[in-house]
């Protein structure tokens, strides 16, 4: 293992997950570099969802930090990994935005102050009441942690001026941070930065839409995020999606329904191919909503039952069944109207 990690080493430091094995298992000589290499990896495997293999890989780091005899921060490390599964699946955010935060006290990570902060506020979201508005203050705080410091670059200022936005959605001063961070961005540098300039106009976007503002800017905004993310070299089919969903309710709310129920339809394929089922079950009540508007309640009574199908959330099965009762009562279906 030491050899291979030699040569590999010397011609091709791009499979980082090889040279991390072959670190590894080579014993204490290289268990230094195998921590550095194993965290890499890790962070690798989470950009292409593989949860089960960052996670192996810092615990590989782990063991050669109790080798070596070596304080490395490897927890944090591993809650980045709790933090994205988190994100991505949409599942255990209550629990693990309560476990991040005992990390963020003396943290100058803003990198990671963000992700706890992102966890926080997609806790909020499926919370309701003090323990939801708790969770969106926890989100604003890390944020502005991140806006204030000096030393955080353009991009993460712009970031942490995003999640402050969204920890105060709903209100005036969510749509100031939100421009606020849109601007920042006015002129981006790189991939990196184009990316985000893409979410940030998503999410002011989202916000214009929560709170009955400006639909035509919204939509504006949509577009162009949708415009940066088909021309980005990686394909982000999550984003995209996100897009997608946000035109198509910017025009429900335009009460443009056909073109709203493209919309809709384009982001149900991509959901379905993520695996994202919440989104599904979401987008089969929007879908139903277009189909009512269009006189077209048999074809709605349907996308509501799929929705309560997928539905995991008690909030969003609620939504489907009063969609579902709307469009039964109008069809005259009194046993679909019972149910």
């Amino acid at each position: 293992h030491y050899r291979l990690l030699e040569l590999n080493g010397d011609s091709d430091r791009s499979d980082v997950a090889r040279l991390a094995r072959h670190a590894t298992a080579a014993g204490d000589r290289t268990a230094v570099e195998a921590i550095e290499l194993n965290v890499k990896a890790a962070h690798q495997a989470l950009q292409s969802y593989s949860f089960s293999l960052a996670e192996e890989h810092v615990r590989a780091a782990a063991l050669c930090a109790r080798r070596c005899k070596r304080h490395f921060d490897l927890e944090r490390e591993l809650m980045c990994v709790q933090l994205e599964m988190a994100h991505v699946t949409q599942t255990q955010m209550v629990e693990t935005a309560a476990s991040a935060w005992a990390y963020t006290k003396d943290c100058g990570d803003g990198m990671f102050l963000l992700k706890v902060a992102r966890c926080c506020y997609d806790a909020a979201k499926v919370t309701s009441g003090e323990e939801s508005s708790h969770l969106k203050r926890a989100c604003a705080q890390l944020a502005r942690r991140v806006a204030n410091d000096p030393s955080s670059t353009t991009a993460l200022r712009a970031e942490g001026l995003q999640f402050l936005g969204l920890g105060y959605s709903r209100s005036p001063d969510a749509v100031r941070y939100l421009r606020n961070a849109v601007d920042s961005l006015a002129e981006p540098m790189n991939d990196n930065e184009r990316n985000l300039l893409a979410r940030l106009l998503c999410s002011l976007a989202d916000e214009l839409v929560r709170q009955d503002g400006d639909l035509h800017a919204a939509r504006e905004h949509y577009r162009r995020s949708l415009e940066i993310r088909l021309a980005a070299e990686a394909r982000d089919d999550s984003g995209i999606a996100r897009v997608y969903g946000g035109l198509g309710r910017s025009e429900y709310f335009l009460k443009h329904f056909a073109v709203a129920s493209a919309w809709f339809a384009k982001d149900l394929e991509l959901a379905t191919s993520l695996g994202d089922q919440r989104s599904a079950a979401q987008l089969h009540t929007w879908l139903g909503c277009c189909s009512i508007h269009q006189g077209q309640c048999r074809a709605a009574c349907q996308s509501f039952l799929r929705s309560i199908e997928l539905c995991r959330f008690d909030g969003d099965r609620s939504h489907a069944s009063i969609g579902l009762a709307v469009a039964a009562h109008r069809e005259r279906d009194w046993g679909m109207f019972d149910k």
